[in-house]
């Protein structure tokens, strides 16, 4: 039985379909998190406004301390949750199988 699913499994055309199924995949992933990422940036500058605008009010006495402490901590949770998003997207693996390695691998199991 594990000699026939090691014979599967180096069969050419298996190798051949994997690589193919993960590049679609991949591919699909990547293009599904480009059009997010500008947004998260975006939506990052606005939190990092947002955090650094009432540091500046109680600098300038322009607002009551509780209504800044309220300000602030609402911008830390976006600012927060915004960062999160944008390191999920980074990790999206970049390792990639050379484009040739199905072929080459076939030509190899046939001599």
């Amino acid at each position: 039985m594990l000699a026939g699913l090691r014979e599967h499994m180096l069969d050419p055309e298996f190798i051949e379909t994997s690589i193919r199924e993960y590049r679609d995949g991949y591919a699909r992933r990547a293009a599904a998190t480009r059009p997010d990422a500008a947004k998260l940036v975006g939506r990052e500058a606005e939190a990092d406004f947002r955090v650094r605008r009432p540091v500046e009010a109680i600098a300038n006495g322009r607002r009551r301390i509780d209504e800044i402490m309220q300000m602030l901590a609402e911008a830390k949770v976006e600012q927060a949750a915004v960062r999160a998003a944008l390191a999920e997207q980074e990790a999206l693996p970049v390792v990639a199988p050379h484009p040739t390695v199905a072929a080459d691998y076939r030509n190899r199991s046939n001599t």
